[in-house]
């Protein structure tokens, strides 16, 4: 009988004292076998279909079934059906609640739940108290501009009114405070939910800072690429001028030129190229920074000194400039190749910069906490403290009298040094010269053998 109802989506009513023939003969023998009396199957609809049926019986000897009994099995069905889907759907809401517990705690982006009208906490992911720098129940029972975690409060309740008058807002870049007191920048998305009643606010915000700071440095570092670019481009003209003149004119001479002309010659376009040889080293120097990390090793920094020196030698004799060099150096950790960079830079600043004729020192002493430190000190007019702050910076110039050379700039000479893990600094007054130093890891005890550093040459 079931059978029948659940395929025609009727009720049912099959009296005791006749045979029925939407049963089979033997339902209807064990019926008799079994004592039941009158029957009633009346169908369980759920949406649009029958999932089951529900059944009723009663003793021979009892009264027999009328059609109000039907309908009240119909009414309880319907009661039971009712029943049925909301245990299903506190089922699922539970394991809903569950998965959103899941996800608010592990989420890799900070979540917070704060109440609409005054935007007290009640609850934070650990996402969000790393990102701040707080301690959870220095959060919870709080609002926000009691952390003042938003250093904008009128940006800040404009977004609240915002997200209270539309219901949603989403990706709005939006700067916070943390604890500490550093500025960051977050991506925030947040939405009005109902809890318990109670309206609330539920935001999702993705630290973007170190995004956002990469995304600068790029940029900058890309200024600087272009500026130093057109840089190396201008002065690669300058040698390659006097290269291409005096070797037409030694190819040309027919016997008139002195040995000492051609002495003087021969010496220019040795100079001019020794010129070119350091811009495209510090062109391979460049694309070398680009392509990752280098090992720090043990530096042979007398060797390195001396290559500097040597590749700056024409400018030492042009501009009839006094070196005085330490007789010892602190052992340090570097790259040769970057380290020789650094001198070549110092140095050939401090021949432009320096007095008429230049005296430059170049030596070393060692910090207080073993940081061995270099620097090369000029006789030049030295700086003033607004010049000194504006230096390692892109695009910086002192003076408005344009000197011949080239170098990376002492902007890219802090990214060096900076990425072998060092620092980079001036101390300076006016009218008394001015001293450029670095500084590079120390070496730990029982590992100061030098390398020899052949990337240097």
């Amino acid at each position: 009988l079931s059978g029948w109802v659940l395929r025609e989506g009727l009720p049912a009513l099959s009296p005791k004292e006749e045979p029925d023939p939407r049963e089979s003969p033997a339902a209807q023998q064990q019926r008799l076998e079994s004592g039941c009396g009158d029957i009633i199957v009346v169908p369980m609809h759920f949406h649009d279909g029958n999932v089951g049926t529900l059944a009723a019986t009663n003793l021979p000897s009892g009264r027999s079934f009328t059609q109000q009994d039907l309908e009240l099995m119909m009414a309880l069905a319907n009661q039971s059906i009712i029943a049925v889907d909301n245990a299903r759907l506190v089922d699922s809401l539970r394991q809903s609640e569950e998965k959103f517990s899941h996800a608010f705690r592990a989420s890799p982006d900070a979540m917070i739940i704060n109440t609409l009208d005054d935007g007290r906490f009640i609850d934070a992911n650990d996402s969000f108290l790393d990102i701040v720098g707080y301690e959870r129940d220095e959060v919870m029972g709080h609002t926000i501009s009691e952390l003042d975690i938003w250093p904008h409060p009128d940006k800040r309740d404009a977004f609240l009114s915002r997200v209270a008058a539309q219901g949603a807002a989403h990706n709005l870049e939006v700067a916070f405070r943390r604890k500490s007191g550093e500025i960051g920048v977050t991506l925030l998305s947040a939405e009005v939910v109902e809890l318990d009643g109670q309206r609330c606010l539920l935001t999702i915000a993705k630290d973007m800072t170190e995004r956002i700071q990469a995304a600068q440095e790029r940029e900058l570092l890309i200024q600087e690429l272009d500026a130093f670019a057109r840089t190396v481009a201008h002065d690669l003209k300058s040698p390659l001028s006097p290269i291409l003149g005096y070797a037409d004119l030694l190819l040309s001479d027919s016997g008139t030129l002195s040995d000492e002309a051609r002495r003087s010659f021969v010496q220019i376009i040795a100079d001019s190229a020794k010129r070119m040889g350091n811009i495209i080293n510090e062109l391979l120097l460049l694309a070398r920074m680009r392509q990752g990390e280098v090992q720090a090793r043990p530096l042979n920094m007398a060797s390195i000194v001396d290559d500097a020196l040597s590749r700056l030698d024409y400018m030492i004799k042009e501009y009839g400039a006094q070196v005085v060099v330490a007789d010892a150096w602190p052992p340090a950790l570097g790259y040769s190749a970057w380290v020789a960079e650094v001198w070549v830079n110092y140095v050939s600043n401090a021949l432009k910069y320096g007095g008429r004729p230049p005296r430059i020192e170049l030596g070393a002493d060692v910090l207080p906490d073993r940081t061995p430190r270099f620097w090369v000190r000029d006789n030049g007019e030295g700086l003033s403290p607004e010049q000194q702050a504006q230096l390692f910076t892109p695009f910086t110039q002192f003076r408005a009298i344009h000197v011949e050379g080239h170098g990376l700039g002492l902007s890219i000479v802090r990214r060096i040094v900076e990425k072998l893990s060092g620092e980079v600094g001036v101390e300076s007054a006016p009218g008394q010269g001015s001293l450029f130093y670095f500084t590079l890891p120390p070496v730990p005890p029982g590992d100061e053998r030098p390398n020899s550093h052949p990337e240097a040459v």
